[in-house]
């Protein structure tokens, strides 16, 4: 199983293009997952899984590293037509910046 339907159940199908980079240190909170969605309805599906992990590591960070549950709650999962993102780390908000300037 690829990333995607490893650590996100998501079902390939509905993906076109992806990138997925993430910590493998389990008490680092970084990860970028970048997709292209087959289409608009499976953006949506891919979101709320996407969504569902954010939850789960905040979840996690309030265990077992409090010092990370604001940065966090600063992340959120974005869609743009059939592209769907997640961003989490310590820069964020200017990965998240560079991303969407190519929406522009």
């Amino acid at each position: 199983a690829s990333k995607l339907n490893r650590y996100y159940m998501i079902d390939e199908s509905k993906v076109e293009q992806f990138a997925a980079e993430f910590s493998a240190e389990s008490s680092v909170f970084t990860e970028v997952v970048l997709i292209k969605a087959v289409d608009e309805a499976a953006a949506s599906e891919i979101a709320t899984l996407l969504n569902n992990h954010l939850q789960s590591r905040m979840s996690e960070a309030k265990s077992y590293n409090p010092e990370s549950v604001a940065m966090l709650e600063g992340c959120s999962v974005e869609t743009n037509g059939v592209y769907v993102s997640l961003i989490i780390g310590e820069k964020a908000a200017e990965m998240k910046a560079v991303y969407d300037s190519y929406f522009k």
